[in-house]
């Protein structure tokens, strides 16, 4: 059990219907800034095995795809400017896409990834000073990254956070199938 969280199984947030989170609308769309695409090009032509110990279902189909879209990525921002939120930790981040998305819009950032080869190419592609990419199992430093004022984000895939902080913001989710926020350990909005 982790010392200054709630385990999500046991934590009332969890089971809770997210009927009392409010919708959070689709932002209107604006053009497409200039990282999001930067990524995209990047990840189209990465000559990187991006989970070697997974096999791609269907043929040669990339493993790093976009987890998240645009819309996401305007509404984390959203929330965690509306929560005083300066801070964020990433977990797990895929592309980091909402996470440099992010880092550009005036949020320190740093992103918990266990793909060594992703980490060298972040990091030598893309020089923002508020976003770090470390080679870390963020489970190893969930305990560590949670308090007041800060971001936790989980968008994507496979990672879930390994359980709800009770301080702070949790925006965890996957595009396709549902993203929710937390803050403190309470549901506030869902997409």
């Amino acid at each position: 059990m982790h010392d200054n969280v709630l385990a999500a199984h046991d934590h009332p947030a969890a089971t809770k219907n997210l009927e009392q989170a409010e919708l959070l609308p689709r932002p209107s769309t604006a053009s497409a800034p200039d990282v999001w695409n930067q990524v995209a090009e990047l990840m189209a032509t990465a000559d990187i095995d991006p989970r070697p110990d997974i096999e791609p279902e269907q043929g040669n189909v990339p493993v790093y795809v976009q987890t998240a879209r645009l819309s996401d990525a305007y509404r984390v921002e959203q929330v965690f400017t509306e929560h005083d939120i300066d801070t964020i930790h990433s977990l797990g981040p895929g592309d980091c896409r909402v996470e440099l998305y992010l880092a550009e819009n005036g949020f320190d950032v740093t992103g918990y990834e266990l793909n060594s080869d992703l980490v060298e190419l972040i990091d030598t592609t893309f020089e923002i000073d508020s976003f770090e990419l470390q080679e870390t199992d963020y489970h190893r430093v969930f305990d560590d990254l949670v308090g007041p004022n800060v971001g936790i984000l989980v968008l994507g895939g496979n990672n879930k956070p390994p359980a709800i902080p009770d301080q702070g913001v949790l925006i965890e989710g996957y595009s396709e199938l549902g993203v929710r926020a937390y803050s403190d350990g309470e549901p506030i909005y869902a997409w």
